[in-house]
């Protein structure tokens, strides 16, 4: 899978409170997730396909402001996740995951810092 929006997603919050906090993910942050899932697979197994997402509990938001001026400075975001991948040996496997965002800069519009760490809780075969 070259275009890792071509997944199927579930589970993942649809207010608009959600919306608005990950606002520096775009428009659409599903596909957002997506992709930092996918990269971070394909750091591991270049010919990994990602099947499917499923958020497993509503995102945890950590928000951080400038002292003295509300601004908006930073934030952590992890997401509880499962995936569904399919190695490039062809073997699928459903893998529990907490995927990890630390966003730095948020006041200074389009120079945010974006990290993102992957941790694999469990990796059962399907």
């Amino acid at each position: 899978m070259e275009d890792p929006r071509d997944f199927d997603a579930y589970n993942f919050p649809e207010d608009e409170e959600t919306q608005r906090q990950l606002y520096w993910m775009g428009a659409d942050y599903v596909s957002y997730v997506g992709s930092s899932v996918y990269k971070g697979f394909r750091q591991e197994d270049p010919g990994c396909e990602l099947i499917a997402v499923k958020c497993e509990e509503p995102p945890e938001i950590k928000s951080y402001y400038l002292p003295g001026s509300g601004t908006l400075s930073s934030m952590e975001v992890s997401f509880k996740l499962q995936v569904a991948v399919r190695a490039s040996s062809g073997k699928a496997y459903r893998i529990y995951t907490t995927l990890y965002y630390d966003v730095q800069d948020l006041y200074l519009p389009g120079d945010a810092i974006i990290r993102f760490h992957l941790q694999v809780d469990q990796s059962i075969p399907i």
